[in-house]
């Protein structure tokens, strides 16, 4: 790996100007590169890399002048009628482990190993025990997010000087708010899965209506995917195009995966397919696939009343072809204290210093995985556990988000300081989306 492209722009999870007073300055994104896509038709300027606000023709202006990263034809037409070729200054960081090409027709539908261990769970436990647990996973969700809204960014070592007390409390001012990506692109996932049918197309659709509405803190994967889905390419073909040019493992599918476990907690096929498949829309590595399977099995397994066995889901999702996470992580450089503890049967740490990395290696799916892993497995509690993770700095509006999804499957919302659920925006709507996906599980089963 070439040390010199760890820059902020690549797997920092770049802002919109939507960040809140509350959220700090990001610091300057520093490494860009040109990047080009030409096609036989005319082209329009879609998004740039790092902070950016629009422009009045509709283009995003960066440090006062228009920066232009992808140019995408006004009207989609067939990729395979147009020929497209993509230029780039330089190498992109965090490629795909050698052999982890992904091509449409390989889409991760099928997991036969992970199947056998989601079946072992424990006999269904009581409708309301399942209630609690379900509504606690958005509301976890909910509350790991806008508690790390306020450590997003920073290293761990600037947070006591900018909250001399910890960062202990999301605060107020969010339930006022647009949501977040984290929060906002789960609700529109949760809505999709709630109504049915075509459930691929309909999230695209949503996430194309969220991005023109809302957007705020879209990242530039999930950014440029949208592009693609609005300019009219279908997905899984948006988030192919986005890869092929940067080949990355970002986090933005992750974020917002939880719901499917809630609504297929009970059907480990549909569980496994539409991890992968949702995931695709904007995120097209397979990494960042079996990142949201996991995380979802693990979930799903917490939904049944089991203790989940982490090493053998990471040892089931191997054996089905997953990338080997272990060796992919250590390549691109992040932390693997997690991966390592589970793939040698040893107890995971209950402090979350792990996670205190370079911030040029923030957004990587593998170290948000770990993260929810993590909060799997600790003797904390609810709060004492995010409060630990969100310490560590780095992106930790999306590192709670995942953490707190998973701790609240494992506690229940009754476990959620009623000081955090009075700060979630449109909370009674999250309940009733918990609720209903909760149902859907129920008539499967």
């Amino acid at each position: 790996m070439d040390e010199s492209r760890l820059r902020v722009g690549y797997y920092a999870r770049e802002k919109e100007s939507t960040m809140t007073p509350d959220t700090p300055e990001k610091r300057p994104n520093t490494g860009h590169g040109s990047h080009t896509i030409t096609t036989a038709r005319h082209t329009r300027s879609v998004a740039v890399v790092g902070r950016s606000r629009r422009n009045d023709d509709g283009g995003l202006k960066k440090d006062g002048k228009l920066s232009k990263l992808f140019l995408v034809p006004d009207v989609y037409e067939d990729m395979t009628h147009h020929t497209h070729s993509i230029h780039t200054a330089q190498a992109t960081p965090f490629r795909e482990a050698a052999g982890a090409t992904l091509i449409d027709s390989t889409l991760i539908r099928h997991a036969p190993s992970l199947l056998r261990v989601l079946r072992t769970g424990t006999a269904p436990p009581d409708p309301a025990w399942r209630h609690d647990r379900s509504r606690g996973v958005l509301l976890g969700l909910a509350v790991g997010n806008i508690l790390g809204l306020r450590g997003e960014g920073l290293w761990y070592y600037e947070i006591p000087g900018r909250y001399p007390g910890g960062v202990i409390a999301p605060n107020p001012k969010e339930q006022h708010r647009p949501m977040d990506d984290d929060l906002a692109q789960a609700v529109e996932l949760s809505e999709t899965l709630r109504v049915g049918g075509d459930i691929i197309h309909e999230f695209a659709r949503r996430l194309v209506v969220w991005r023109r509405e809302n957007g705020r803190g879209i990242g530039y994967t999930t950014r440029t995917a949208i592009d693609f889905l609005e300019a009219g390419a279908p997905p899984p073909e948006a988030a192919r195009m986005v890869y092929e040019h940067d080949p990355i493992a970002s986090n933005g599918g992750l974020m917002r995966c939880a719901p499917i476990a809630i609504a297929h907690q009970s059907a480990p096929e549909r569980l496994v397919r539409d991890s992968a498949a949702l995931c695709t829309v904007t995120h097209y590595a397979p990494t960042s696939q079996w990142s949201c399977i996991i995380i979802n099995a693990v979930i799903a397994l917490l939904l049944q009343g089991a203790d989940p066995d982490v090493s053998a889901v990471l040892a089931a999702v191997s054996a089905d072809g997953a990338p080997d996470l272990l060796a992919t992580a250590a390549d691109d450089g992040i932390p693997t204290e997690v991966l390592t503890s589970l793939a040698e049967g040893q107890p995971i740490s209950a402090d979350a210093a792990w996670l205190r990395c370079d911030q040029h290696l923030i957004g990587h799916t593998l170290l948000t995985m770990q993260a929810g892993l993590w909060a799997a497995t600790p003797p904390l509690d609810f709060e004492a556990a995010l409060v630990q993770l969100v310490s560590a700095g780095g992106d930790t509006d999306t590192n709670g988000a995942v953490a707190g999804a998973v701790l609240g499957a494992r506690y229940g919302a009754a476990a959620i300081p009623q000081a955090w659920l009075d700060c979630i925006p449109e909370r009674q709507r999250l309940e009733a989306l918990a609720d209903d996906l909760a149902g859907l599980s129920a008539s499967a089963h």
